[in-house]
């Protein structure tokens, strides 16, 4: 996260994120939603 606010659902999982966090997604369907105007940085790494 660079900044702003954003809850990330992967599978099941729920993940609030701000800036300066990072996080690993699991191989599921995944999705993301902006609580304020926010960047964010994704990087993709084939398995």
């Amino acid at each position: 996260m660079l900044h702003g606010r954003v809850t990330i659902t992967a599978g099941e999982d729920v993940w609030k994120g701000r800036r300066g966090d990072l996080v690993m997604l699991p191989d599921a369907r995944h999705s993301l939603s902006a609580q304020q105007d926010s960047a964010i940085l994704l990087t993709v790494i084939p398995a």
